[in-house]
């Protein structure tokens, strides 16, 4: 989480989609649900909460999920969307 927040912030978009890409995070539901998680964990109105917004609305908007990308999802991992 805190590589992709690092990423983000420095807002080298291909190195998000990379990193996302290559550890097969685009689509998968149990990250999904930790940054959900942290989101509501952390304080409203701080940076840290924003950046992870920001990283859950990059997923959600699925900037680099292609048809390629879910070919090379994991077996058995589930689809969130």
């Amino acid at each position: 989480m805190h590589k992709i927040m690092q990423l983000r912030k420095t807002g080298e978009q291909a190195s998000v989609n990379s990193y996302l890409s290559d550890r097969g995070l685009w689509k998968h539901e149990l990250f999904a649900s930790v940054l959900q998680a942290i989101i509501e964990l952390d304080e409203h109105g701080s940076e840290e909460r924003a950046l992870l917004e920001s990283v859950q609305n990059h997923l959600r908007g699925g900037s680099a999920a292609t048809s390629s990308q879910a070919a090379r999802t994991a077996p058995g991992q589930r689809s969130l969307f």
